[in-house]
């Protein structure tokens, strides 16, 4: 297996969702995906980087054209209504991005504009008849080995299978992109030394796609079929079809058509995705960028979905998560650090309330919230100063190293999982030591030895503190203030592994009160 390309050497980074097609409501898999580049933003800015976080929506296509004349209200205040949505949903999510695109703006325009002349100028793009299956639902063309039959309301109908939704014949002129052209670069990309799509049998199966053969693509569609999105530069019977246009996005936020801008980040993009999207991330987007003169992207990080208590989610199962309504009944710091903790990268999370309980009082609460609140409450100073340390001490501060070198791999790789249970390997520890020692009787008897213990899991707690933002932001900085950390010694380099005076706040602290079952 080849390594995985990071963004560790770069200073000046990208970090991205996908932006959410404005069709829907927003649900717990576009929250999920929000989070784990939300989280991975937080920890590249903790570790040093200028990070430009960006999301937004997805606004055109006859869907949309379809569900605005059904509300019977113009395309953009459709569009404007939920993608709104969206954004109360990140707000409500503390998903902090620094740049919120919206397909429909000027500025994208301009960008998808400028990457078709590159590829039209580079001789990549042609006019050509097209016919085939066409899935209005998933705005795609469909293969024959991609369709399947199903019988409703009496009628068979062909269906694409990995959807289930109908697909009809569409014959039409539009322009193709030649993405038969590109099969070399495109493997040469996916197979090369630091592997840019991750985890690993996505990136074969990709291969895998690539070997069999491209073929050209459709990349629009005449106008008398499709009013509502951005037409082709100097033809105005045809429109730019959805993944040209939504994909661009990425760039636009970066300032292309402006290009040396853009190259003050890209490529050093991590682009996190749902594994639905997987081909047109690692196919066509790399295709156009390279069809264009342009880098392709670093790292792809593609997840898994959510499903409930075992089971698809779905209307008519009654199983179908709704995020706005989680975080009013468990809370902010329930729900981030349940979804990214247990969401899964190589799989599907299973999303199930008890479970979510389990895992934040008996990490959270139990492990690192009770620990702050009981060596805060015995420690009954402003100023902690270092007190003679015992060899058990020391050995437990010794961990500090190793746990935040374990924490950076995962994180950089998107083990967030892995990153928790780095931390929780050493909270673990911290107790146990705390409690054999039982400093709230030491105290009488040994008080330098009682400090000792108090303030070894006051200097490890700095540290958790520290590493958990990118899952608990709002509880993670009440932790670093009641520890007294300024606003701007929160980075990973500014852990302490030896041991310094710690001032604290007086006080009682109570970071995560327990969730009680219902």
């Amino acid at each position: 297996v080849n390594s995985m390309a990071t963004l560790e050497g770069s200073e000046r980074v990208e970090v991205t969702t996908p932006i959410f097609y404005v069709n829907a409501q927003p649900h717990i898999g576009h929250l999920y995906s929000a989070l784990v580049a939300d989280a991975l933003a937080r920890f590249y800015r903790t570790d040093g980087k200028d990070v430009l976080y960006m999301t937004g929506t997805d606004e055109h296509g006859q869907k949309i054209q379809r569900s605005a004349d059904a509300k019977k209200i113009p395309p953009l205040q459709f569009c404007d209504e939920v993608s709104q949505l969206f954004r109360d949903l990140m707000d409500k999510g503390d998903v902090k991005y620094d740049d919120w695109i919206r397909t429909t703006q000027a500025r994208h325009k301009e960008s998808v504009h400028e990457i078709w002349r590159r590829c039209a100028s580079n001789g990549h793009i042609y006019k050509a008849a097209h016919e085939g299956w066409y899935c209005v639902s998933d705005e795609v063309f469909v293969v024959d080995s991609e369709i399947g039959e199903e019988v409703r309301d009496g009628k068979t109908i062909k269906v694409n299978k990995e959807s289930g939704q109908p697909v009809e014949w569409v014959k039409e002129e539009t322009y193709k992109f030649k993405l038969s052209a590109f099969e070399e670069p495109l493997l040469a990309w996916l197979q090369q030394e630091e592997s840019p799509v991750y985890p690993e049998f996505r990136r074969k199966e990709m291969v895998e796609f690539v070997k069999n053969g491209l073929k050209d693509i459709s990349i629009s569609r005449p106008r008398h079929r499709l009013e509502w999105g951005i037409s082709v530069p100097d033809d105005e019977e045809h429109v730019i079809y959805v993944w040209m246009d939504a994909l661009t996005n990425y760039i636009t936020v970066l300032g292309f058509p402006d290009e040396a801008k853009l190259l003050e980040r890209w490529p050093s993009v991590h682009h996190i995705l749902g594994k639905d999207i997987i081909r047109f991330h690692s196919i066509y987007w790399p295709a156009f960028l390279h069809a264009a003169g342009l880098p392709m992207p670093r790292r792809l990080t593609v997840h898994g979905h959510w499903i409930s208590d075992g089971r698809k989610m779905s209307k008519s199962l009654g199983n179908v998560v709704d995020p706005n309504g989680i975080i009013d009944k468990f809370g902010l710091d329930c729900v981030r650090y349940f979804l990214l903790r247990e969401g899964g990268i190589s799989y599907d999370g299973d999303f199930t309330e008890d479970r979510m309980q389990s895992v934040f009082n008996s990490e959270l609460a139990n492990e690192i919230g009770n620990l702050m609140a009981r060596s805060c409450n015995l420690a009954k100073t402003e100023n902690f100063e270092i007190p003679s340390l015992s060899d058990d001490d020391k050995a437990v501060i010794a961990m500090l190293p190793a746990m935040v070198a374990d924490f950076k791999q995962h994180m950089n790789q998107v083990e967030f999982g892995n990153a928790i249970k780095a931390i929780l390997n050493v909270s673990g520890a911290v107790n146990r030591h705390f409690s054999d020692k039982e400093p709230w009787k030491l105290a009488k008897t040994d008080p330098d030895a009682a400090r000792g213990v108090i303030y070894t899991a006051l200097h490890v707690l700095k540290a958790i503190g520290i590493l958990l933002q990118p899952f608990v932001p709002a509880t993670a900085v009440k932790m670093l203030e009641h520890l007294c950390i300024a606003e701007d010694k929160r980075g990973i380099t500014d852990i302490d592994f030896e041991p310094v005076n710690i001032p604290l706040k007086p006080g009682k602290i109570i970071l995560f009160p327990r969730k009680k079952k219902e």
